[in-house]
């Protein structure tokens, strides 16, 4: 039997899953310049100002300053229940560097504001009594994901949730399980391990139950894991028939539940949803439980105008089910860990994700700030965050990749991080940007290779520094995938005042984009469309951000680009389609990865009545000829696809040919011209044209009594500067209006015969 190990698809580092949990979110004490030893319960904080948690300083009008410690206080009570319990605080996200007080005694520190941490508490607090949280935070200009200067403002703040949690004296530290699978066979073996933390307790005994995906209960001949004192760490093996894959297609989750007992005390019960799915590279081709794949992907950054960087479960949710109706089935998370919440929902609806750690625009120029990616200093960082990620992560299968870090030169610390990576979990590969300049050094830190902006066909002309010089989309030695690709049109503000138009043929680039890539057999694995939302933020005075780059804007308003990107990632495509005397015949292409063309219905209306029939079996990237099983008539017949309730795609097909509109053919009639000193006329019974005859312009253009033309013609040159895109547009940018009192003319003549009449206007601007 043919065996392949699938990924780590459940893991619990030791503060997962606590018996008791207590949101600490809402309303904290701030002050963005506190006193001194401000952590001491003494302090007085009658003048501290309110701010929701979690929550940007900046954006809720609290004035904070890089480098600079704020603090932020809260009054808590310990619950009775606690009693005899480890107590923790759990934040899942301080930007960006934070220490804690609790009681006004130090606890711990933390680098690092989008990674879950802990601090132990417990010697700290009494059950019962009340207790002082102070979290001193600074926004520090030397944090290596550099977010708050990607924002354009200062995004420190405890960004995500906080809790407080109570544990059992004996815990457990660990649960996770790696599954070998036979994808032909569909088994699996799925090998549970456990870890144990004894307190008082000797024994220990972890009791598994598993349910399949429409919850019947499997049979379990070995379910118990076994721990003591002397074993704290044990595993058993579970064997699956007909085992149910886990992918983005057909997210089916299986639940585990684990009760917990220590010398013959029940203690808790754990449950959770997995996925058994397995990621594989085989040469320049990467293979999802055994089918190749191909990443319909978008990046994504938490980005709200009114929250900045963070974010609520209802807006993740939104983002989720958006994505889902676009036919995205891929999410690079940039340039920063997700919440847990993301990822449930990922694992729930069928959405694969690339993590990436929080390593943004990292050089090794003297000249740059002092994030050199060869410093020690910076690679710990990098480490520890990179830990964090993958302790709290790897449990979920819709995590297929893993990212070093965002568009920085290789060093030190991306070589490391790689080593670090493939020892903790050698099951998903690992993506790094730039690529090029580690293998500049001949250093391989990275299984799957990153390109990012390609032209519309595939090839880079490259700077040989930052980026090579690539001629397609493939790759011929390991899968490449474009995770970032097809910027919307934002920056070019000048040109989008000039021809708003350019969005819409947005949507024809991204249609040939696509088409290339998964049509592309050496290695292509996909791309990831910059970007998911708008990044704008309303701070009280002013606004700020990149810009309006996203699909949907802010709000979560699909643009005019979100429907471009349904359709151009549609997995079901009508490729060719002719009507005959045995009616209308399509030729469908099944882009799935996973999915037959069975699982699809398509409908349609003729003559009043709709039908919906399913699809004929057809393997994923393979095409069919499909007959509509009823005749269609009228000029266009209106198709759609759905995958049970989704719609995948529609088409309004002609069934007519459509008649041009007439044009007459008819003689035209003789032009007069009419001249004075300063101007002649052009025309006919249909319409007239006057010329300055001082510069050669227009001065109007009349059809019947309807003014076409005031003016012109006018040289547009744009704007200026290349630089000045990233200016506010006014009137001293565009070329024409400055330069045109410049122009000169300097000769200017009429030919006329019979019906026409050529105008040669010359001149120069001076």
């Amino acid at each position: 039997m043919k065996k392949r190990i699938a990924i780590c698809f459940l893991f619990f580092s030791v503060n997962v899953f606590p018996q008791e949990i207590i949101s600490l979110n809402g309303k904290w004490k701030i002050h963005p310049a506190p006193p001194d030893k401000f952590w001491k319960n003494e302090t007085d904080i009658s003048s501290w100002k309110d701010i929701d948690v979690p929550g940007e300083c900046l954006l809720q009008g609290i004035p904070i300053r890089q480098d600079i410690e704020f603090a932020c206080k809260r009054k808590i009570t310990i619950p009775s229940s606690f009693a005899g319990k480890h107590i923790r605080l759990r934040f899942d996200g301080v930007y960006s560097y934070a220490r804690v007080w609790v009681n006004g005694k130090f606890v711990r520190d933390h680098t690092g504001g989008f990674t879950t941490w802990y601090c132990d508490i417990t010697s700290y607090v009494k059950p019962g009594s009340t207790a002082w949280i102070t979290v001193g935070i600074t926004d520090k200009r030397d944090d290596i994901s550099r977010q708050s200067d990607y924002a354009h403002h200062l995004i420190g703040g405890i960004l995500r949730d906080v809790t407080l949690e109570a544990w059992p004296e004996n815990h457990l530290t660990a649960l996770y399980a790696e599954t070998e699978v036979d994808v032909k066979k569909e088994t699996a073996v799925i090998k549970v391990n456990a870890a144990m933390h004894f307190s008082k307790g000797k024994m220990a005994a972890v009791v598994l139950r598993l349910h399949d995906p429409y919850g019947k209960e499997i049979p379990l001949s070995v379910r118990t894991i076994e721990l003591s004192r002397s074993t704290p760490e044990n595993a058993i093996a579970l064997f699956l028939k007909e085992a149910k894959y886990w992918s983005a297609e057909d997210p089916l989750l299986y639940t585990l539940t684990a009760d917990v007992w220590c010398d013959d005390e029940y203690l808790y019960t754990l449950t959770r949803k997995i996925g058994i799915r397995q990621v594989e590279i085989r040469k320049n081709v990467l293979m999802i439980n055994g089918k190749p794949v191909k990443l319909r992907g978008v990046c994504r950054h938490d980005a709200h105008p009114l929250y900045g960087r963070s974010f609520s479960p209802d807006i993740e949710k939104q983002d989720v089910m958006l994505m889902k109706q676009a036919n995205i089935n891929f999410v690079r998370t940039s340039h920063y860990p997700p919440s847990e919440h993301f990822l449930d929902l990922c694992d729930r609806y069928g959405i694969y994700v690339e993590v990436e750690n929080a390593v943004c625009f990292l050089h090794n120029h003297p000249d740059q700030l002092p994030l050199h990616t060869d410093r020690q200093p910076y690679v710990q960082r990098a480490l520890e965050q990179m830990n964090e990620i993958i302790q709290l992560h790897r449990h979920h299968p819709s995590v297929i990749l893993w990212s070093t870090g965002n568009e920085s030169m290789y060093g030190e610390m991306f070589r490391q991080l790689y080593q670090w990576v493939k020892k903790k979990d050698p099951t998903r590969p690992v993506i790094f940007s730039y690529p090029f300049t580690a293998q500049q050094k001949g250093v391989k830190c990275y299984d799957v290779y990153s390109l990012h902006y390609p032209s519309v066909s595939g090839s880079l002309q490259g700077d040989g520094y930052w980026q090579p010089v690539s001629t397609s989309f493939g790759n011929d030695t390991m899968p490449e995938l474009n995770d970032e690709y097809a910027h919307v049109s934002c920056y070019n503000k000048f040109t989008l005042r000039y021809d708003p138009a350019i969005r819409d043929f947005w949507g024809n680039s991204i249609s040939r984009f696509w088409d290339g890539m998964f049509n592309d057999t050496s290695g292509c694995l996909g791309g990831a469309i910059w970007a998911w939302a708008d990044e704008v933020f309303y701070l009280p005075d002013t606004v700020a951000g990149y810009g309006p780059w996203g699909i949907v804007d802010g709000w979560r308003r699909p643009k005019p680009e979100y429907w471009h990107v349904k359709k151009a990632y549609s997995p079901v495509k009508i490729l060719d389609y002719s009507l005959g005397k045995s009616g209308l015949t399509l030729t469908i292409h099944n882009r799935f990865d996973h999915l037959t063309l069975a699982r699809v219905t398509i409908r349609f209306t003729s003559m009043g009545k709709e039908y919906a029939f399913r699809l004929p079996h057809t393997h994923p990237h393979t095409m069919t000829r499909y007959l509509l099983p009823r005749d269609v008539h009228g000029d266009s017949v209106d198709i759609a696809f759905y995958l049970d309730s989704l719609l995948i795609d529609a088409y309004r097909l002609p069934l007519k040919e459509t008649p041009l509109p007439f044009v007459s053919t008819a003689p035209a009639k003789r032009l007069s011209i009419d001249s004075t000193v300063n101007r002649f006329r052009i025309s006919n019974e249909h319409f007239s044209i006057v010329f300055d005859r001082h510069t050669g312009k227009i001065l109007t253009a009349l059809a019947g009594e309807d003014t076409l033309l005031t003016g012109g013609p006018f040289l547009n040159l744009g704007f200026k500067n290349y630089e000045q895109q990233w200016e506010t547009p006014s009137p001293k940018h565009i070329a024409p209006v400055v330069e045109e009192s410049r122009w000169q003319l300097t000769n200017m003549h009429l030919a006329a015969k019979d019906t026409q009449v050529m105008v040669v206007a010359e001149g120069r601007y001076d």
